[in-house]
């Protein structure tokens, strides 16, 4: 018995230590985060917005008139909203609008199938941004793309989603949770000359790249499935962090619970592809490709607090001693993490956030027992009232 308390004991250190350095090393890596300097160049490409947009009535609106309203000029790009289920009233509205109205119905929806379905209407563009319907851009955040894709010839960048509200607890830890992720796996990242994270919005990707790998989404959890085609293909994703769009973060416990829920099971879901490639990616030498196995592989960060904490204590009483390194792996996470964390969101709700952190470690735990369902269906989170 002692024998195999040890062996668990070991490997569950193991694990958590590639965790806690993987996390460690690239949040302070951010602080050594410089965005790429701009020219602006007489350039002008093409883009076309593309918002998929499932029964999103109530903040669609918000999100196409803040595109309609750029400082980039509207020969140079159009919008094409995907409407799927929402109201003919809704969709009346917005072809009133300066937008092109694609309205499908699919028996079980998912982003990655809008994606796919208005990829062939498609037609001479540069680069496609791909944007959430609860997203508002800034008046230049075109042509700050325009610069940045014009300087840098890259083929995909994910720009700076930033939170649009935060009117309660729930609001504020996924705006900070948002905010640790874009230090670590997207500044960090590029820090030290690694492809950033992708989200699932405010992404550029490059016309004839997404016209060719579009059909291979196939999850709803499309964006990862882009990320992964672009590292193994070698790629370099960029990241551009004064490139900022806001976007409406969860607020209340239900929507939280299902959207975490479908999160967990596209991590499951990528490190299940990821894996099936490690041998060929480590004979390529594809170090981005290896770096996000090993990112895919942590847990989210409650259920690694969470986890690391009870087994903490549970060494605690059964060898006091050697509890010692625990405790400082411990520490050492939640320091990583709190250095992550932007200054502005610093501040008294961070320990109220943490006091409710044994409830998101019960409600991420749960999730775990339900990924089959996640994956079976789309998962929709409702934005706006």
């Amino acid at each position: 018995m002692t024998e195999f308390l040890n062996i668990t004991f070991a490997i569950l250190f193991i694990y958590f230590a590639i965790c806690i350095l993987y996390i460690f090393v690239f949040s302070f890596a951010s602080f050594f985060f410089h965005p790429i300097e701009i020219t602006k160049k007489n350039i002008s490409n093409k883009f076309a917005i593309l918002i998929p947009s499932y029964r999103e009535d109530d903040v669609i609106d918000d999100s196409v008139d803040s595109l309609i309203s750029q400082s980039y000029s509207n020969i140079n790009y159009d919008i094409h909203v995907i409407s799927d289920s929402m109201l003919t009233e809704t969709n009346e509205r917005l072809i009133r609008k300066r937008i092109n109205l694609h309205e499908v119905k699919f028996e079980n929806s998912s982003k990655a199938k809008s994606l796919k379905y208005v990829s062939k209407i498609l037609h001479n563009y540069d680069y496609v941004i791909i944007l959430d319907a609860d997203n508002i851009v800034p008046y230049n955040y075109i042509e700050d793309i325009n610069s940045f894709v014009s300087e840098t010839g890259c083929i995909a960048l994910q720009t700076h989603r930033q939170s649009k509200n935060i009117n309660n607890n729930i609001s504020y830890m996924d705006s900070v949770i948002e905010e640790m992720n874009n230090s670590i796996y997207r500044k960090g990242h590029n820090a030290i000359n690694i492809s950033s994270s992708i989200i699932g919005s405010g992404v550029a990707l490059d016309y004839k790249w997404f016209i060719e790998n579009v059909q291979n989404l196939e999850s709803t959890g499309e964006d990862k499935e882009i990320e992964e085609l672009l590292l193994k293909q070698n790629h370099f994703i960029y990241y551009n962090e004064d490139i900022i769009f806001k976007d409406e973060k969860v607020s209340n416990k239900k929507s939280i619970k299902y959207q975490r829920r479908r999160w967990i099971g596209t991590q499951f879901n990528l490190l299940k592809l990821l894996l099936l490639n490690l041998l060929s990616v480590i004979k390529k030498g594809n170090i981005n490709y290896i770096i996000k196995i090993i990112e895919t592989i942590i847990l989210p960060k409650s259920l690694l607090i969470g986890f690391l904490a009870i087994t903490t204590l549970i060494i605690t009483i059964i060898s006091p001693i050697f509890s010692i390194v625990w405790w400082g792996m411990l520490i050492l996470l939640l320091a990583s993490l709190y250095v992550a964390i932007p200054k502005y969101l610093r501040d008294k709700r961070l320990i109220i956030a943490l006091s409710n952190l044994p409830h998101y470690f019960m409600m991420m735990f749960v999730n775990l027992f339900k990924i089959k369902s996640a994956n079976k269906s789309f998962i929709h989170t409702q934005h706006g009232n």
